[in-house]
């Protein structure tokens, strides 16, 4: 077989996996619902229900009489495996986001009434076994065309060669960011991530009377306290100058009262 021979056959090759990867394409980008999506509809079909991969979120609002111990609780609950990805707090409140395993997102969700009110709470599970199927599936193509340029090498000529390369390189690209994909979506599968608003509410009047005496008397004498330390701070600054002042203020003092005797006489 001749050199251009090769290079038909290498081209007819590549228009052939460019026609399936333009048709994997298609469907993993077409949504539900547009025109044309007779592919994705058959895709549904060969999904198996115990292979489907579902994306769980969950978010609750959480109000607590006691801030520190229901975090404390939180962070106990967690496995080792498991992990906050973000947490924010202020004096009466955080903002936490949490990935759950999702095998225990239910018993997660159940633990939460035993810190406070639970409010607000919404769970989602969004499907993503097309996205999924027809990445794993454009991978296998790329892959088998990736090994078919392999063989092709050792027989091409030099100019082949080049394009064998450089469509390899391109291969390599597309498959790095389809295995991220995958990877991602494997941990958001296996993973549930849930969003907390955690709230202390201690309402004064759940407080008992004489608790609320002390507490008052507490706060006023720390008042006392606070004012008297700022008074002390005061003349603290004040002091270097009224020990330069004061002996000025003196001799104009004794000035004025001589002065003053001396018009009387």
């Amino acid at each position: 077989m001749n050199n251009k021979n090769l290079f038909n056959i290498f081209m007819v090759f590549l228009l052939f996996f460019g026609l399936i990867g333009c048709s994997v394409k298609n469907n993993y980008d077409m949504a539900p619902g547009d025109g044309g999506n007779d592919d994705t509809e058959r895709n549904a079909e060969t999904v198996n229900h115990s292979e489907r991969k579902i994306i769980y979120t969950a978010s609750a609002k959480i109000i607590t009489k006691d801030l520190d111990a229901t975090l404390n609780g939180i962070h106990g609950f967690l496995n080792d495996d498991e992990w906050f990805d973000k947490e924010s707090h202020s004096d009466n409140q955080s903002y936490l986001v949490i990935r759950v395993k999702t095998t225990r997102l239910e018993q997660f969700i159940n633990i939460l009434s035993d810190y406070g009110k639970v409010k607000n709470l919404n769970k989602e599970a969004i499907d993503i076994s097309l996205q999924y199927q027809n990445t794993a599936n454009k991978i296998s193509s790329l892959e088998a065309e990736r090994a078919r340029l392999v063989e092709l090498y050792e027989s091409a000529s030099m100019s082949d060669m080049i394009l064998i390369n450089a469509r390899i390189t391109e291969i390599d690209l597309q498959l790095g960011e389809l295995d991220g994909t995958l990877i991602e979506f494997d941990s958001l599968i296996e993973y549930s991530t849930v969003t907390l608003t955690v709230t202390e509410d201690y309402s004064v009047s759940k407080i008992p009377y004489g608790k609320r005496l002390i507490n008052a008397f507490t706060s006023g004498f720390r008042a006392v306290r606070v004012f008297f330390e700022y008074l002390l701070i005061v003349f603290s600054t004040l002091l270097p100058f009224l020990l330069v002042l004061s002996p000025v203020g003196i001799i104009i003092g004794v000035i004025y009262h001589k002065n003053k005797k001396k018009k009387k006489e």
